[in-house]
């Protein structure tokens, strides 16, 4: 699938998701802060209940009602679609490197940004020969304790800088692809637990590019 069907499906659902969200408001059945998973247990109990009944309420309503609840199929919530896959973390060295240069060729690029998987000791994590760029570091705190923000800075076509709040790191490479393992101290890529050599320092943001340097090991 290309990147702009990609995109464009799931532009598509998230505009079907707020429409029906707001029909199911209108109708009494959920609350504007209900949750997915909060508004999956209220259909499904709706669902039951009609069929004990034996009488559908509404047409309409019992229809909208059975098509939110397909939407584990979507592009955007499947576990194996591009916003939720996990694969990059747990992929081991062998399973990992020829699936990424197939991906990478597919899309004619030289690198792939991820989220949604935490990394252990909130650092941006560099992965197969540093291809691949792992960036979620918890920064939601109310649910990882351990995690803090950060962001990825490219600069150019070869130059990738961690950045911190109090602190910014260029990120070396290649480097090593083996499921993390660092401590908390460490920018980990290797599989034996050793460190991936990084300068930290703080910069402003306008310098981040032209000022940090990859430290000596």
């Amino acid at each position: 699938m290309k990147l702009d069907a990609i995109n464009n499906r799931i532009h598509d659902e998230i505009k079907e998701f707020d429409a029906s969200k707001l029909y199911l408001q209108n109708e009494k059945l959920i609350l504007p802060f209900f949750t997915l998973q909060e508004i999956n247990s209220v259909l499904q109990a709706e669902v039951i209940a009609e069929l004990k009944s034996r009488v559908l309420a509404n047409d309409e309503r019992h229809a909208k009602i059975l098509e939110f609840l397909k939407h584990e199929d979507w592009l955007s919530v499947r576990v194996d679609g591009p916003l939720w896959f996990r694969g990059y973390d747990l992929w081991s060295d062998e399973e990992g490197a020829p699936q990424v240069n197939k991906l990478l060729e597919a899309y004619k690029a030289t690198h792939l940004v991820v989220g949604h998987t935490v990394q252990k000791g909130g650092r941006i994590r560099p992965r197969f020969g540093n291809k691949v760029f792992l960036i979620d570091t918890g920064m939601l705190s109310s649910y990882y304790p351990q995690g803090r923000p950060s962001a990825l800075a490219i600069c150019g076509d070869a130059k990738f800088v961690a950045v911190y709040l109090d602190q910014q790191g260029v990120l070396p490479g290649p480097v090593g692809s083996s499921p993390q393992n660092g401590g908390p101290g460490e920018h980990p890529g290797t599989g034996d637990g050793a460190t991936v050599p990084v300068k930290l320092a703080a910069l402003p943001a306008d310098r981040i590019c032209s000022e940090t340097t990859t430290a000596q090991p």
